[in-house]
Formats: structure tokens, C-alpha cells, sequence
């Protein structure tokens, strides 16, 4: 008579602890794959968006605006691009002369199109479209254009970068402008979507009200502006450290009666500085792309000196990145 032996209880929990033991080695190196995996594919989206700036410039003798706003065409980097990313039944949809146009129709509007070339697979993008209120809907992009050694506020802005606001058609940038070198000068780099604490000022009671407009991080970014602050939407500026982040938080504590007013004029210059970073999801830095196609990882230890100075496109600085 054979008898069938079985699993005692202390060699099942044995058995339990090693696959919790081998899966806790192995979740870190899954994720490591999926990041380089992710960074890769980010790194791809900027090549292309490279090459489709080159051939923008090869079609027109010259690169797309930032942004130009005019009575007869209102258009802005990322618009002018898609004719140069398969969307060209999108560019010939499009409404110049009527902007906000493009925003109606809830998901189904123009300008909510998320396109999969604008956006980093590790982006942290709560919503993508947004709901810009009023009926309106954008998506949104984790790329902007370099628009110089500073972008905002839009009266501030050094136009010595590579994408900027136009008026009628002037100011655009020819490659022959970039007299720092191709491959010393930005074309694309990443923007980062997610911060704590300046989504803890949302409630904060701003005197006088946010002007401009004061709304969470994951917001900004959209593809397709159509308003003068709307350059903050597609450039960014080496004006601060790759993945500078609001330095502190809006905690009030449990106040007997109403909190402090928050002095929107002493905010506004980390209004500034937050909204022109660039930055990503990415462990330790971001992708750029650079004005001779190539991208490359830039670490957020690069000196802010050296991240201004790449920024520039006839400042003469000489910047070697490793």
C-alpha cells in the first residue's frame, strides 16, 4: 500500500517567502527595463520632432513660430509641425483665422488630439485632454521648443532661443541664425507635468487674483494655444535647472478664521521660473533635442550657466556637454 506525502505547512511557507524573495529581485529590474524602455521611445519622439522641424525649414526657409497670433493666422510650433508628422489631415482641418474653433466639440475637437509623438511615454499626465472650461478641450504635449535664456513673462522675454512669439510672420528663426553651432543650441527638450508643491497653492488666497492665470501643473503644456501667454504652453527657457520644482509648499494650518492673504506679486517670479523649467519623469535629468538632430540626456546636474548658454543661439558661448 503506497501512501502520498504532502506539503507540511512550514515547507509551503518556505516555498511562499523564496517566490516573495525572487519577486522582490525581480520587480526592480522590470522597472529599470520599462524606464530605459520608455526613455528610449521619448528619445525617439524628439529625433522626430527634430526631423520635422529640418523639414519644415527645408519647405519654408525657416522654422515654425513659437507662437504668432494675427488677425489673418493665428498658429503656434506644434500646428505648424503636424504637416511633418503624418496629421496632415488635421493641418487641413484646421481653423487660422477662427483659433477657438479648434477647442469645440469635447473630445472630438481639433485641438484635443492627443498625439502619441507629442506626449513621453513616462509623462504624468493626470488627464490628457484637459477641460479648459467654457466648452473648450485641449490636449496636451511633454515637449516644448527652446525659446531662449527666458520666456516669461511674455514682455520679459530674451527671444535668443530658437522658437519665440512672431508678429505677422517676422522674427522666425533660419538655421543660418544659430550662430552658436547646430550642435550647440536646443531645439526640443522635455517638460515635467507633476509638482507638489505648487499644486498646494490651488486653494491658496492670492491678493491681488493670479494674473496670469494660476491653475494645477498638469494642466499647462497644451499643443495648440491660441492667446499671448500662450508661448508658456510650447517653449521652455534655461533660465533654471533641469527639474527645478516649486521649492515649497502652501500648508496652512487649521486657522480659527480665515488664512493670510498670499502676496501674488512675491509668487509671480516662481510662477515665472516653474512654468519655463524643463524637466521629466525620468530618474536624474531629461531628453533634448539639439538644432543638428541629434538628442541627447542631459543630466539635472548640469550647471544652470551651461543649460542658459545651450539655450542661446548667437550668445558665443562655447558649451560641451558630455
Amino acid at each position: 500500500m503506497s501512501s502520498r506525502r504532502g506539503f507540511t505547512l512550514i515547507e509551503l511557507l518556505v516555498v511562499i517567502a523564496i517566490i516573495g524573495i525572487l519577486i522582490g529581485l525581480l520587480l526592480p529590474a522590470v522597472q529599470k527595463v520599462r524606464a530605459a524602455a520608455a526613455r528610449l521611445s521619448c528619445q525617439n519622439n524628439l529625433k522626430q520632432l527634430a526631423l520635422a522641424a529640418h523639414n519644415h525649414h527645408d519647405a519654408f526657409k525657416k522654422l515654425p513660430p513659437g507662437l504668432l497670433l494675427s488677425p489673418a493666422r493665428t498658429t503656434s510650433l506644434f500646428v505648424e509641425l503636424l504637416p511633418f508628422v503624418e496629421q496632415d489631415n488635421l493641418y487641413r482641418q484646421w481653423d487660422f483665422l477662427n483659433p477657438s474653433a479648434n477647442y469645440l466639440g469635447g473630445n472630438a475637437a481639433r485641438a484635443a488630439n492627443v498625439l502619441p509623438l507629442y506626449v513621453c511615454p513616462s509623462a504624468s499626465l493626470d488627464r490628457n485632454p484637459i477641460d479648459m472650461g467654457g466648452g473648450r478641450t485641449a490636449a496636451l504635449t511633454s515637449y516644448a521648443g527652446n525659446g531662449g535664456s527666458r520666456t516669461l513673462l511674455p514682455a520679459k522675454a530674451t527671444n535668443d532661443g530658437v522658437f519665440h512669439r512672431v508678429q505677422n510672420g517676422f522674427g522666425q528663426i533660419r538655421l543660418t541664425d544659430i550662430q552658436d553651432g547646430t550642435s550647440n543650441t536646443l531645439l526640443f527638450g522635455e517638460r515635467s507635468q507633476a509638482d507638489g508643491n505648487w499644486n498646494s497653492f490651488l486653494p491658496a488666497p492670492f491678493q491681488p487674483a493670479p494674473n496670469p492665470d494660476f491653475f494645477a501643473i498638469g494642466t499647462y503644456g497644451i499643443w495648440a494655444p491660441s492667446t499671448a501667454i500662450g508661448i508658456r504652453e510650447v517653449t521652455l527657457a534655461g533660465m533654471n535647472a533641469i527639474n527645478y520644482g516649486h521649492p515649497f509648499g502652501w500648508q496652512p494650518p487649521p486657522w480659527p478664521e480665515q488664512p493670510p492673504p498670499v502676496s501674488w506679486d512675491q509668487f509671480l517670479p516662481f510662477y515665472e521660473a516653474r512654468l519655463s523649467a524643463y524637466g521629466s519623469a525620468h530618474s536624474g535629468g531629461a531628453n533634448f533635442a539639439f538644432c543638428d538632430g541629434t538628442v541627447r540626456y542631459l543630466t539635472e546636474s548640469l550647471p544652470v550657466s551651461s543649460l542658459r548658454a545651450l539655450s542661446t543661439r548667437h550668445g558665443g558661448e562655447t558649451t560641451i556637454v558630455e
